[in-house]
């Protein structure tokens, strides 16, 4: 757990949009370009915003971390009108969020 915390808040350092929340696709280090984008759509591989998704969500419980429940819960409102729109283009993303609503009652 502690490994993988350590790589989540690296990503976090690096990956993060802290204007809209969510994941970008390319690093903060990474030589600058005209546009940073997300990339939530399921293709041939997973989304890096899904596995994201996955890992917060799975963290967070593991840790009690609340900070990692912040950023799971952002990431899924960065999704919102994609996931309104078109569900099926974002499938493990609109899982995750299935869990979440779905949770247990503590």
């Amino acid at each position: 757990l502690d490994l993988a915390s350590q790589l989540t808040d690296q990503q976090i350092a690096r990956f993060w949009d802290d204007t809209h929340g969510g994941f970008f696709f390319t690093s903060a280090h990474h030589p600058p370009l005209i546009v940073r984008v997300q990339d939530p759509a399921v293709g041939a591989i997973p989304s890096g915003t899904a596995v994201s998704l996955e890992i917060l969500r799975y963290l967070a419980r593991a840790t009690g971390r609340d900070d990692y429940d912040t950023r799971f819960q952002q990431t899924l409102q960065s999704l919102a009108p994609l996931l309104q729109r078109a569900p099926s283009a974002a499938a493990r993303s609109a899982a995750m969020l299935a869990a979440w609503l779905d949770r247990p009652a503590e």
